[in-house]
């Protein structure tokens, strides 16, 4: 005589339409995965960018700073690395006599938004 099996809800493991289910919801959350890390290496990279240009528009301050008041004049240069244009601008008499204004403003070439800083400041004519 043969045993009949009858099925019962008591049955443990997992069927095959489950397991492909299992295996497609986890795929999906692996391909957003990837996706996010796109968007997060380009973040970076854009992040790094404006780092390295405050960097250097904080070394060009540095630098004019310690001219002379008579010495400031507008000028440009590339930096060293040859990624940013580092360009700066004085104007005299502004915004209060014997001052003069400087903005500096730092742009990296190698980004595709072309990442900016500026900075400006005043220096006044030391008066002794």
């Amino acid at each position: 005589m043969m045993k009949k099996h009858i099925s019962s809800f008591n049955e443990k493991g997992f069927t095959l339409i489950e397991v492909l289910i299992a295996i497609i919801i986890l795929a999906i959350g692996i391909i957003a995965l990837a996706g996010m890390q796109g968007t997060s290496i380009k973040g970076n990279k854009h992040a790094n960018s404006i780092t390295t240009s405050s960097t250097w528009a904080a070394d060009t301050v540095e630098q004019i700073f310690a001219l002379d008041y008579d010495s400031l004049v507008t000028g440009n240069r590339t930096s060293s690395d040859g990624n940013n244009t580092i360009a700066w601008t004085v104007t005299s008499e502004t915004p209060l006599p014997d001052t003069k204004s400087v903005l500096i403003t730092v742009t990296n070439n190698n980004v595709a938004e072309y990442a900016s800083v500026t900075i400006s400041y005043i220096k006044a004519k030391y008066v002794h």
